[in-house]
């Protein structure tokens, strides 16, 4: 028959694994699913940047006198058929000229985890973070615009992704030392003749530096979303941002248990 100790360990691991298990899924997901390279934080409809395409002509006309012709010379005709053939040829340049005009406004700008991509017309060109917006778009430089290009350039790949992969790997260390410090084995050394708590110390150092590795990122991305709302663009978030908020609880009771059960534990 299980001791009030035996059930409170038993409460505990059981606590951590089913708050470990959705925290490793989430990074593991937010880290290796494709649709989170490129758009998986979020994505802005660039339309009011559209504007500029009334600068376009929609209607490309040559008018009658794009040439003059003397009808006193000899070569009348000649001149003529030259006239017409330079006309439509001006025409034609004109329309390749609009087109191609057109496929250099951008329509969309979307970012991931591991780079970003712009949408034009006829194509999507995608790159490695970090990003300059303020290029892509050419928005005008006020403050918000300044304050949404300095948190785009810092989620770059070792900001987003390092943490996420540091926080995996201290999610097993943390597990073992929350063992280890709920079992009978040795947990203070003599060192200089100072019994050091040694597990207690790796314990709440790797409890601290996990909820950091996911508040950290959990951080940015928010504060990046709560920054692109304030420009004058259609926002979609992606789903990256929820992923590591919802590591981030898991992480809040891994962190919880780690820290309070040994104590309660060894008060029992």
């Amino acid at each position: 028959m299980l001791n009030a100790r035996g059930w409170f360990l038993i409460g505990t691991v059981i606590i951590f694994f089913f708050a470990s298990i959705p925290c490793a899924v989430l990074s593991l997901y937010t880290l290796c699913a494709k649709k989170n390279y490129n758009d998986g934080i979020l994505t802005l409809d660039l339309a009011p940047l559209n504007i500029s395409e009334k600068s376009i002509p929609q209607e490309i006309t040559i008018p009658p006198d794009f040439l003059t012709v003397d009808r006193e010379s000899k070569e009348i005709t000649k001149t003529l058929h030259s006239a017409g053939k330079t006309r439509r040829d001006a025409s034609s340049v004109l329309t390749t000229i609009k087109s191609g005009l057109h496929d250099m406004i951008p329509r969309s700008f979307s970012l991931g985890t591991n780079g970003y991509c712009v949408g034009y017309n006829n194509r999507k060109d995608c790159r490695a973070l970090p990003a300059d917006f303020s290029k892509i778009a050419e928005i005008r430089q006020s403050e918000k615009a300044r304050s949404f290009d300095k948190l785009l350039k810092e989620s770059t790949d070792g900001n987003i992704r390092g943490f996420l992969i540091l926080a995996l790997i201290m999610i097993p260390i943390l597990a073992i030392l929350l063992a280890w410090s709920m079992s009978k084995l040795r947990m203070t050394y003599n060192i200089l003749g100072v019994q050091v708590p040694i597990v207690t110390i790796a314990r709440t150092l790797s409890a601290s530096v996990l909820l950091i590795s996911f508040l950290f990122p959990t951080v940015i991305l928010y504060s990046l979303l709560a920054a692109a709302r304030q420009l004058p663009f259609k926002l979609e978030r992606g789903g990256v941002g929820g992923y590591c908020l919802g590591a981030l609880c898991c992480a809040l009771v891994m962190v919880a248990s780690a820290t309070l059960a040994p104590v309660l534990f060894s008060r029992m």
